[in-house]
């Protein structure tokens, strides 16, 4: 709403009805996210299958022991059942609104936003933008490593700032070398050796004060 004029898209009576529009629908409800949901969960099967057999050749020839490979192939199981988990949760109530709407008079981006069905369709609208920065808060609660890399992240500026801070005397001094170097230079090629000497005696007391 800006300026009390609403924009938003408008969406006609014809979408509803026409077969091409009607096809196009049903596509769109299928590969976006229902084969989407298909795959990430026939996927999830085969690989957690495929894990939880590996894991038990391992334990037949470790015995008892505890082997790290399998907790932290246990750890990367949880982290992917997260993240799919997620993925599907926060798109299930768009997607629930695209299949009703195929079946009920509801329609899509209505400016009554009292209404029931609007209601739900924004805040699947919003739940489904969500979803693309909901992976970055799972890795840091499931992964020590990335919170580390997250944490060097964050105080790198401040280390670099410290570090450029401890070696600034080291700079001066190398500054005050090359000055004097230069200046001492000039003695022979011109007059006014006092005045450059006083420059360069000035700059040393400087620099010792420091």
């Amino acid at each position: 709403m800006i300026d009390n004029i609403p924009w938003f898209c408008v969406v006609k009576s014809a979408f509803y009805i026409l077969p091409v529009w009607m096809v196009y629908l049903w596509l769109d409800t299928i590969l976006t996210p229902l084969a989407a949901f298909f795959l990430i969960l026939f996927f999830n099967a085969l690989t957690i299958r495929h894990i939880v057999v590996t894991n038990r050749v391992r334990r037949g020839f470790r015995e008892k022991s505890k082997d790290p490979e399998i907790e932290s192939r246990r750890k990367s199981i949880i982290l992917l059942l997260a993240i799919s988990g997620s993925f599907i949760l926060l798109w299930i109530l768009i997607s629930i609104c695209q299949i009703s709407v195929q079946f009920t008079e509801n329609q899509f981006y209505q400016s009554d936003y009292n209404d029931p069905f609007t209601i739900m369709e924004q805040t699947g609208f919003m739940l489904q933008r969500l979803s693309s920065c909901t992976n970055t808060v799972i890795y840091a609660v499931a992964q020590t490593k990335f919170r580390d890399e997250l944490k060097n992240i964050i105080k790198y500026p401040f280390t670099r700032m410290i570090k450029i801070g401890s070696v600034q005397p080291l700079y001066r001094g190398i500054l005050f070398l090359l000055f004097n170097i230069l200046l001492k230079t000039k003695f022979s090629i011109c007059p006014g050796g006092t005045v450059a000497s006083r420059a360069v005696n000035r700059f040393g007391e400087t620099q010792r004060e420091m």
